[in-house]
């Protein structure tokens, strides 16, 4: 059975809409990574920054009881 050209120009269309839908969501998720790689940073620079200020303070503190020895 032939297909008429009603089905052949909707199976155009239907491609013609994936394709453009398909960049969009291309688009949408390269936004999403990069907000994401954003907030990955922001978190290990405060890990970084939690981490200077915990040594920072346990090297004092070892500092104070040194002193407090002598």
């Amino acid at each position: 059975m032939a297909k008429s050209l009603r089905s052949k120009w909707k199976q155009k269309m239907k491609a013609v809409k994936r394709v453009r839908y398909d960049a969009k969501a291309t688009e949408t998720l390269k936004k999403i990574l990069a907000i994401q790689q954003i907030r990955e940073q922001e978190e290990e620079a405060k890990k970084d920054a939690e981490m200077k200020v915990k040594a920072n303070f346990s090297r004092i503190s070892h500092q104070d009881k040194c002193s407090t020895k002598n």
